[in-house]
């Protein structure tokens, strides 16, 4: 007699069938799915991170145009091998970001500075020293001449004289003391002063050569004693420690006792 099959059973080998056919075809029913829903499908929100993107998975063309703005990027993150030539664009560095600091020892040559990019105001004083200048660098037409008048009255009405300032340029100031004595003989003297640390071979008194800034120096060991009409001349050769100069000639030549600017001054040369 053939064993009746209760519904419980039935059900039971039913549910075994299905779920083997399920496991046999899970590919083939994998792709009618995706056929039958277009493949679209959804993620979960921030269930790709980094540690999901393999390494270069991100190309330039996948990030979108401003995407990486400055406070996405890493402290340091940007060095000289991440840019290429013309990768940055001028209108993509804020204003003050390049300071002396970001720029690499001997970055900026000749051939990244646009034409007449320097102008004197960009040049800091003194900053050009003469080191700094090729042999030949600089000819007769690149300096200053210097000629100049002065006269000096002396109106003392003691022994010490008249000090009046005859030539200035630059760092460098001269002056002269015109004494007319009674016996008609006129003493002279002549002083040179700089703004900046000096040296001048032409100071004959000790420190020998040195200038200190805003200090006046004699140019002569002693005054010089001429009869009206009479005329001697001071040389003068003066380097700050900038590399400003000055060489002259002070031609000095005195008058009668009854003349006024009972001094007069030829200062001749030449300044840079």
């Amino acid at each position: 007699m053939k064993k009746q099959r209760t519904p419980s059973s039935v059900n039971s080998s039913l549910s075994r069938r299905v779920a083997g056919h399920i496991r046999r075809n899970a590919l083939a029913l994998l792709a009618l799915f995706m056929t039958l829903t277009g493949g679209a499908y959804a993620l979960d929100k921030a269930s790709v991170g980094s540690r999901q993107l393999k390494p270069n998975a991100v190309k330039t063309g996948k990030i979108a145009n401003g995407a990486v703005t400055a406070r996405k990027l890493a402290r340091g993150s940007v060095d000289g091998s991440k840019l290429t030539r013309d990768a940055v664009d001028a209108d993509q560095i804020k204003a003050g970001a390049v300071t002396p600091e970001k720029i690499g020892a001997g970055a900026v040559t000749s051939a990244k500075v646009a034409g007449a990019a320097i102008t004197s105001d960009k040049v800091a004083n003194g900053s050009i020293t003469r080191e700094k200048l090729a042999p030949g660098a600089i000819d007769r037409d690149m300096v200053g001449l210097v000629y100049a008048r002065a006269e000096i009255d002396d109106v003392s009405t003691d022994q010490s004289g008249t000090v009046g300032e005859i030539f200035t340029s630059g760092p460098f100031t001269l002056k002269a003391r015109c004494n007319m004595r009674s016996n008609g003989a006129t003493w002279f003297s002549a002083f040179v002063q700089s703004s900046e640390d000096a040296t001048s071979s032409a100071l004959p008194t000790s420190p020998y050569y040195r200038l200190d800034s805003n200090t006046s120096r004699s140019l002569t060991l002693n005054t010089v004693i001429l009869n009206s009409g009479g005329t001697t001349v001071f040389p003068v050769n003066v380097w700050t420690q900038s590399g400003r100069f000055l060489q002259a000639s002070i031609v000095a030549t005195s008058r009668t006792v009854a003349a006024r600017n009972d001094c007069s001054y030829l200062i001749t040369g030449f300044t840079g």
